[in-house]
């Protein structure tokens, strides 16, 4: 194809290519994309390259529950992320409010029921508490094995606190954490 074969582009012009990738298993993916091009001065040839990564996260159906009951909450663990970025990430309606009782879901397979419930417990400022529920995981705690699903939901909640820490930074990006932490206290 026109990958293999190269091609000459226009100055100004755009070329777009759309790829489908078919990953069988919940791993993150890694890629790496490479412009070769000759320079127009030297003739030499000039590399530019992206990496980037294709978390577990992105490959999660993610929704938000305006009110969720809570069952058995066996071994839940409590987190608080960035009210902002749950509202975009999860597409939370401008008109709603994140408030105790609602949810995030996040589910490995589509069609399937949630495999990690956030349950909101409470909002302050612009952080939410919220309680983790991993409703497939082991329950066995005399067990020390970890279930490829217990794996999987431990480096998605990584990842969503990774998502929400760059999301506070990008939003308010010159302040300084020790000087100015008070005007981050409530947005």
């Amino acid at each position: 194809g026109i990958i293999e074969s190269g091609f000459t582009l226009k100055p100004g012009a755009t070329l777009n290519w759309k790829l489908t990738l078919r990953v069988k298993q919940m791993l993150q993916c890694n890629g790496r994309i490479d412009l070769i091009f000759p320079s127009i001065g030297t003739g030499r040839l000039l590399v530019v390259n992206h990496a980037f990564g294709l978390y577990l996260i992105h490959r999660c159906k993610r929704s938000w529950i305006k009110s969720h009951k809570a069952q058995n909450l066996g071994k839940a663990v409590p987190v608080s992320l960035d009210g902002g970025f749950l509202r975009n990430f999860f597409s939370v309606p401008h008109e709603e409010g994140i408030r105790p009782g609602s949810a995030f879901t996040l589910s490995f397979t589509a069609g399937s029921s949630p495999d990690v419930i956030l349950l909101v417990q409470r909002v302050v400022c612009h952080q939410v508490q919220l309680l983790v529920d991993i409703p497939g995981e082991s329950k066995d705690t005399r067990s020390k094995a970890v279930t490829t699903h217990d794996k999987i939901a431990e480096n998605v909640l990584l990842e969503l606190a990774m998502y929400s820490k760059a999301f506070v930074t990008h939003i308010e990006p010159f302040l300084d954490e020790k000087e100015d932490a008070h005007l981050l206290e409530c947005r």
